[in-house]
């Protein structure tokens, strides 16, 4: 009698735990949506070596006639920048390389973020309240510097240890 007693109390609990996963999904979106404001507020958003970037992109897709490329030439050689410059080629057929880099700024904050979440589900069996934390840290040093390629890679390294994980 006991156990049947303590089956209906494990199926309320589940429908419980559930809707508390649920608002801490919402607040985690919410918290990662407010870190990614810069990009809307700012047309370059902070960050010290992104210019860079973009320039390195715009560079890439000069016509050759254009004044500057009498200026500067493309040499390929062994940089830590390959990430960007590989998504700038594959998206440039639909992308600017603003957009390019924009769209990379916002994944080196959402893929740390969301691979903070994937790791606290894969070693709690859900996430943990205090994974909120991790939007607010996703807006870190290496965003600021610019390091976009670290922190793109950071991101997919926490997704692929979670999946590990799992």
């Amino acid at each position: 009698m006991t156990a049947e007693a303590g089956r209906p109390q494990a199926q309320s609990a589940a429908p419980a735990a559930a809707v508390a996963s649920t608002r801490l999904g919402l607040i985690y979106f919410a918290l990662v949506a407010a870190t990614l404001l810069p990009l809307a507020i700012w047309p370059i958003p902070p960050s010290f070596d992104l210019v860079n970037h973009w320039a390195r992109l715009t560079l890439y897709h000069m016509v050759p006639g254009d004044p500057l490329a009498a200026l500067y030439q493309v040499r390929l050689t062994p940089i830590p920048d390959l990430a960007v410059d590989l998504a700038g080629f594959a998206l440039s057929p639909i992308l600017t390389p603003y957009g390019v880099i924009m769209l990379a700024w916002g994944a080196s904050i959402v893929l740390p973020a969301w691979g903070a979440w994937r790791v606290s589900k894969a070693v709690n069996g859900a996430p943990q309240p205090a994974v909120l934390l991790a939007p607010a840290l996703a807006y870190n040093l290496a965003v600021t510097l610019g390091l976009l390629n670290f922190a793109i890679g950071m991101g997919l390294a926490l997704i692929a240890f979670a999946a590990w994980l799992a």
